[in-house]
């Protein structure tokens, strides 16, 4: 599994930095949330190896993880929001669908902490996570229906939700294996589940960063021939 998660970082962290790049490149104009969520998900990243490698994992290692979990989890259903009110920007009911969502994101994050069952920490915010992932799925699911129901949709905002569907499908996989793992101790099943994760959050980074790179292309090329995202 060591050399499995080498290779994982190796294709991963270049990923991060390009993808960072596009956006102090101009990208964060049109993609404000994706920023933070791709500096923490970097600084995590190294964090996370110098600690493993350095053979140093302290006793609040595994709270201050889930913490940062939390945190990039809220970030992109936050990045979702966003989207869906870039993408119904024309429609009169948008300030009115983005305060239905907020609130039905609100019902389902108390839902899961009601549903949350284990003994230990690592039980518990898997569990929770499964949920989160679940929803996160679902509230993509809406954006991609706005969008396939726009005349002209906006492809690079399809781009970045089809990576993040790709992710949190792969997440909702990962909690759930990890969650079924727990009474057999199944330590494959387990290895199973973290690298479907990596692998699909990997190729949601690919996808996020080329809608961004697009995206500042798109940026410089429309005030000489006024080509518009849409089109």
């Amino acid at each position: 599994m060591k050399y499995v998660q080498w290779v994982l970082w190796f294709v991963s962290l270049p990923l991060q930095v390009a993808l960072l790049n596009s956006l102090f490149r101009g990208g964060f104009k049109s993609f404000p949330v994706l920023l933070p969520y791709s500096l923490i998900l970097f600084l995590s990243t190294v964090a996370n190896i110098a600690a493993r490698e350095g053979g140093y994992l302290p006793a609040a290692w595994q709270k201050a993880y889930w913490v940062v979990e939390l945190i990039q989890n809220w970030l992109l259903y936050v990045l979702i929001l966003s989207l869906v009110s870039r993408a119904m920007r024309q429609s009169r009911h948008r300030a009115k669908t983005v305060r239905w969502l907020i609130l039905a994101i609100g019902l389902l994050w108390l839902a899961a902490l009601c549903l949350t069952q284990g003994p230990r920490l690592n039980q518990r915010m898997t569990d929770f996570g499964k949920y989160v992932a679940f929803g996160g799925a679902l509230l993509n699911l809406f954006l991609w229906g706005v969008l396939v129901g726009t005349r002209h949709p906006d492809r690079n905002v399809l781009m970045i939700s089809g990576g993040y569907g790709v992710q949190s499908a792969g997440e909702a996989i990962m909690h759930s294996l990890r969650m079924l793992a727990t009474p057999s101790r199944s330590y494959p099943m387990v290895i199973a589940g973290n690298v479907i994760g990596s692998l699909t959050h990997t190729l949601c980074l690919a996808i996020w960063w080329r809608a961004v790179a697009r995206e500042n292309a798109q940026r410089v090329a429309r005030p000489l021939t006024g080509v518009s995202s849409e089109e």
